[in-house]
């Protein structure tokens, strides 16, 4: 059975009505503000991963520099060690003729124009 609507009754269904799409439309926009700010998240998400590739190339690129560096350190250590062996070498060969010659324990020999050796600094 149906009754019906006077027209007190539309005024009053009327306001409602507005009432309810207000509503529906109220929550409708903070679902648009979550994802507005999902995206803006995603957006920067986006850009610190893109900054983390670039600092990883940077960072094998280096790694890579230091690696030969120390390479090149290795080997000079090597080539010094050897140096020092032949000067030694050079040093006792020198002070074996002067003993076998005869010459005593006269003046130490002059060492005028050799270069003075820094004192090694191992790492």
């Amino acid at each position: 059975m149906r009754v019906p609507l006077r027209g007190n009754s539309w005024r009053l269904l009327l306001p409602a009505a507005l009432l309810f799409v207000l509503l529906c439309l109220a929550a409708s926009a903070p679902a648009k503000d979550l994802e507005e700010k999902l995206h803006s998240t995603q957006g920067k998400l986006s850009h610190v991963r893109d900054s983390q590739s670039a600092l990883a190339a940077t960072i094998a690129e280096q790694n890579h520099a230091i690696d030969s560096m120390i390479g090149e350190v290795s080997a000079l250590r090597q080539r010094q060690a050897a140096v020092e062996s032949e000067l030694s070498a050079k040093h006792d060969e020198a002070a074996g003729r002067q003993a076998s010659s005869g010459a005593g324990p006269g003046p130490a020999p002059s060492r005028a124009g050799s270069v003075a050796r820094a004192p090694r600094r191992d790492l």
